[in-house]
């Protein structure tokens, strides 16, 4: 399995719809990743598809308003807490 594998199935895991295209251009080919979510819908490129699909975990991470690995609600001082 590929490293952009892995970020797809965690990002469909958090609920967004996630596919990827290929655009060329005179540089080469970027590749663009599409996500989609009830109420949030962004598309962000990269020169490879890990790069792409990091930048789309980066970019769901700051609409979901938590840090790269929890959301707020679960993060882990909070498990350890109890709250």
């Amino acid at each position: 399995m590929f490293v952009w594998e892995m970020v797809s199935c965690r990002l469909r895991g958090e609920g967004w719809e996630v596919w990827h295209t290929t655009r060329h251009d005179v540089q080469g080919p970027t590749h663009v990743v599409h996500l989609h979510r009830l109420g949030a819908t962004c598309a962000v490129s990269g020169p490879t598809l890990t790069d792409a699909y990091a930048a789309a975990s980066r970019r769901a991470s700051e609409l979901r308003g938590g840090g790269p690995h929890f959301p707020r609600s679960t993060s882990p001082a909070r498990l350890a807490s109890g709250v």
